[in-house]
């Protein structure tokens, strides 16, 4: 079960970080602290930079990014918990990660542009609320080599429902996704190497495309902790065994691409789900939950 939430802090301390060329050396208090940088145009997240989070509370680094491609590199963090991203560039922000530790949540509140991080040192809880935006996260390859490691995802009114969606690529190193959906509809297209899926939360509905990377496939779908309707398009293959989909007791609808030698179990609730499926080699529903 995932414990993700919408970061909702009570700041004891506000700092702002301040332009260059000096480095801002900052340490934390044992309350909340918040640290507001900029990137591009006037630029407070600078190379050498380090900011450290307190011995105790709960500590955040808001950073907008504005402009064309800005890249936020040479930085230094240490226990500051939740970065918030508000990206509204043209093109990609791009964020080096290779000097950040302590940090468990990446929060991208409201962006309309592209995100990427690089060297991302630990799996980390993606919080993605409103905007239409990719984020493209890459862990190192100590990361990437792990075992049976989860990945969290909330989403809450991001991406266009019907219509466009918001893209996440987490670049390897997880096998199971837990995914919540709260707040207002969201369209989204995941992409990573995750072969189990589980979807919860509070949302009316979600739009959700599994786009796994080459050889990888959805072995377990399960959304019966999903309090909405959830439409789902995923990839599976005969490598994984029998996949199996499970639904929750909304109206699901769910679109499954086999490799031509796909074998899957559908247990759907006691709403009247869509299946549609392609390429299979068999398929074995079980109706009404």
């Amino acid at each position: 079960m995932s414990d993700i939430e919408v970061p909702n802090i009570d700041f004891d301390t506000e700092t702002s970080l301040t332009e260059g060329p000096e480095h801002d050396d900052f340490a934390g208090t044992a309350g909340n602290d918040l640290y507001i940088g900029a990137v591009n145009g006037f630029t407070t997240l600078n190379p050498a930079d380090f900011i450290r989070g307190g011995s105790g509370g709960e500590d955040m680094l808001s950073v907008t990014f504005t402009g064309t491609n800005p890249s936020a590199v040479g930085f230094l963090t240490e226990d500051i918990d939740v970065f918030q991203i508000r990206n509204f560039v043209s093109g990609t922000a791009d964020m080096n990660m290779i000097d950040v530790t302590g940090t468990n949540t990446l929060w991208f509140d409201n962006n309309t542009g592209d995100s990427q991080f690089d060297f991302v040192q630990n799996v980390m809880d993606v919080v993605v609320t409103g905007g239409l935006t990719d984020v493209d996260i890459n862990y190192v390859a100590s990361v990437a080599a792990g075992a049976n490691q989860d990945q969290e995802i909330l989403v809450d009114g991001t991406g266009v429902p019907g219509e466009d969606a918001t893209y996440i690529d987490i670049a390897g190193g997880v096998q199971n996704l837990w995914l919540v959906a709260n707040g207002a509809a969201s369209n989204v297209d995941i992409d990573s190497a995750a072969t189990n899926v589980m979807v919860m939360g509070d949302a009316a509905s979600l739009e959700l495309d599994l786009d796994q990377y080459d050889g990888d496939y959805v072995a377990t779908f399960d959304s019966t902790g999903f309090g909405g309707h959830v439409t789902v398009d995923a990839e599976i293959g005969n490598d994984v065994g029998i996949a199996t989909f499970t639904t929750g007791n909304r109206m699901d609808t769910l679109d499954l691409d086999g490799d031509g030698a796909s074998d899957a179990v559908v247990n759907t609730g006691k709403a009247a789900d869509t299946v549609y499926v392609d390429a299979l080699d068999s398929l074995e529903l079980r109706l009404g939950g």
